[in-house]
């Protein structure tokens, strides 16, 4: 269908426009995906969601003739969300061995993956997907008066990446000066060791002979495996459509592009593009670099707050762990002599034995002594007068250490233990020393004044 047309449907929100875009753009599409990602599963999410963007800001393309190179920008877009790691092997062989040029394909494999990204992609969509100029510059967001120069580094990186994987396969024979080269080599050629190959065949006449002057790259990406949709692929995209549970999905995929250009295509990514090659790719690298240290600068200062108020509570800890031992110092050398200290903090309200719930009265009071059941009540023993430096005894009414509305006691008196064996459990209450009132005690008579007798 003309590309006019399939605007025009999803414009006009056909049902059966995002098939018709599929049927004619979805195997181009998912082969590009797939050799930028190199995996299947990772190319068909990236396909499908390239339809859901394309699906929802069709409005946005201003030329209706640009929508195969609007494709490849938004596929584009979404590959970069998920790019592979460089040392990632792809999911499907590169050659089998029922070809006879097996050996050929794999150099041309690793040399093209030995180019520089934007080089590899560069060639990719101009010898492949035959995008004409114009459209390669759209689709990557480069200058139109840039990408010649562009594509003739391209094509450089790749004489030179060939040229160093031809004399790799032909290994350490023939050549001494190749075989210590390839001496350090550890699986697949690094740009250490393409480099410095080229360097010693540059110098040498043997190695002189594989340098390739005139490489075609339409022939080296002939070579490159191509790969092709599942047949049930279009079942699983066009479900996405009509499945009312991800619509949410097709939102979120739908708003996260991000601002488009006035022509509708999207912008290109920040940080995300692989760099190399190209003008401004100097100017890019030095951005992520100065956005690199800004943000280790802004890590380091959190870190050293983050220490330093560590710090701080730990001093503020100790502090008052000194202030608490010398405060209790204090204490127990205001004591007076002869009277033993038993500090002892008083126990919250509602614990267990020693401490009454919804009361105050401490944990220090001696076992045996009775509780009044209801505040304000008398106790039903003699009160125990305690020194005041005694912590957790309620102070009286009056001054303080002495008895409540009284005159502090000069010499307050302790319980003593009770004798083991004296049959009285150590934790009663000492007896009353007053005698009844009902049974007053006789007074005692003075003794007798006798008068001085002299010694005659």
């Amino acid at each position: 269908m003309d590309d006019r047309l399939l605007v025009e449907a999803l414009q006009s929100r056909d049902p059966d426009a995002v098939g018709a875009v599929y049927d004619s753009y979805a195997a181009r599409l998912y082969g590009y995906c797939w050799f930028q990602l190199r995996g299947h599963d990772a190319a068909e999410v990236a396909l499908r969601d390239t339809l859901i963007v394309a699906e929802a800001h069709i409005d946005r393309l201003r030329d209706p003739d640009r929508l195969g190179p609007w494709l490849y920008a938004i596929a584009r877009l979404e590959c970069c969300r998920r790019l592979p790691l460089p040392n990632q092997k792809p999911d499907m062989p590169i050659a089998t061995h029922d070809q006879t040029d097996v050996d050929q394909r794999v150099m041309a494999w690793r040399a093209v993956m030995g180019l520089t990204p934007l080089s590899r992609e560069l060639l990719e969509l101009c010898e492949r997907h035959r995008l004409a100029d114009a459209e390669l510059a759209a689709v990557v967001g480069l200058p139109v008066k840039n990408l010649a120069e562009t594509l003739d580094e391209a094509h450089s990186e790749l004489e030179t990446a060939l040229t160093a994987e031809l004399l790799a396969h032909e290994g350490p024979y023939g050549c001494d000066g190749r075989a210590a080269v390839l001496r350090d080599r550890r699986g697949e050629l690094t740009a250490d060791l393409r480099g410095r190959l080229l360097l010693h065949a540059r110098g040498c006449e043997v190695c002189g002979a594989y340098r390739q002057r005139a490489i075609s790259a339409a022939k080296v990406y002939g070579m490159l495996p191509t790969a092709l949709p599942p047949q049930e692929l279009r079942t699983r995209v066009m479900s996405c459509f009509t499945d009312p549970e991800l619509a949410g999905y097709r939102l979120l995929v739908a708003t996260r592009t991000g601002e488009l250009a006035s022509s509708g295509f999207p912008r290109r990514p920040r940080g995300r593009l692989p760099a190399g090659g190209g003008p401004g790719a100097t100017r890019d690298r030095r951005r992520r670099r100065w956005r690199t240290r800004t943000v280790v600068a802004v890590v380091a200062l959190v870190a050293m707050g983050v220490v330093g108020s560590v710090l701080g509570s730990l001093v503020c800890e100790r502090s008052r762990g000194v202030r608490t031992i010398a405060s209790e110092g204090r204490a127990t050398a205001s004591a007076r002599p002869g009277i033993v200290n038993a500090p002892s903090a008083p126990r919250s309200v509602g614990e267990g034995p020693g401490g009454v719930a919804g009361s105050s009265v401490p944990a220090a009071v001696p076992l045996g002594v009775r509780q009044s059941p209801a505040p304000g009540a008398a106790p039903q023993s003699p009160p125990i007068h305690v020194h005041q430096s005694w912590p957790g005894v309620p102070e009286g009414p009056g001054e303080p250490g002495g008895e409540p509305g009284g005159s502090p006691d000069p010499s307050p008196t302790v319980p003593s233990p009770t004798p083991t064996g004296s049959g009285q459990p150590p934790s009663s209450p000492p007896p009353d020393p007053s005698p009844p009132a009902s049974d007053p005690a006789p007074p005692r008579s003075a003794p007798p004044v006798t008068a001085p007798t002299q010694d005659h």
